[in-house]
């Protein structure tokens, strides 16, 4: 198989084939910061709207969402602020090699998932995911392989806006439709 195809995600068939109902709050995990310290996930959530974002090291779509949610932080106050952002790493140095690429998301919570704690408590099938959080209650998440990552970055920018219209822009993109219909069937 060629390298470029090897790389590319799952998520987006996995999303669209999921069998599991959809988590609707953020489950427990451990991941390790920048420094090297065991967090929470608990610890993680934030009182308000946010989005956590599972992004994976060599991963063409995520390198695809990710420059397009930083190209998005030039002008935010907060550049990155309310993003808590986990990636695929085993190690500190891969983390910030990651980090280091998005200057534009510097005030994101950036945290390795080196034992893949995350991955199977998020219930991954591949990456890039998006989450749209409130607390710790997951309101949606969608895969970042979406043909058009503007659409995801949109979805992400109402979402931390505070617009319903983030909600109602998820259940139309076609990932979801499917996702809501395959749940609704398995009711």
């Amino acid at each position: 198989m060629p390298r470029g195809i090897a790389r590319q995600s799952t998520a987006l068939s996995a999303a669209a084939h999921s069998t599991e109902v959809p988590l609707t709050a953020l489950p427990a995990f451990s991941v390790t910061d920048r420094d090297g310290h065991v967090v929470q996930a608990a610890s993680l959530a934030k009182p308000s709207h946010w989005v956590l974002l599972y992004d994976s090291q060599d991963c063409i779509p995520c390198d695809k969402l990710m420059a397009e949610l930083d190209a998005s932080q030039n002008a935010a106050a907060q550049r990155g602020a309310s993003y808590v952002i986990i990636v695929n790493a085993t190690t500190a140095d891969a983390l910030e090699r990651v980090r280091a690429t998005y200057s534009n998301l510097s005030d994101a919570t950036w945290v390795a998932d080196t034992g893949h704690e995350a991955l199977t408590a998020l219930r991954l099938k591949g990456a890039p995911m998006l989450y749209a959080l409130h607390g710790d209650a997951i309101a949606f998440h969608v895969p970042g392989t979406l043909r058009d990552t503007a659409t995801v970055k949109s979805l992400a920018s109402s979402w931390l806006a505070g617009t319903d219209s983030a909600v109602q822009a998820a259940a139309t993109t076609p990932i979801a439709a499917a996702a809501a219909g395959h749940t609704a069937a398995k009711q």
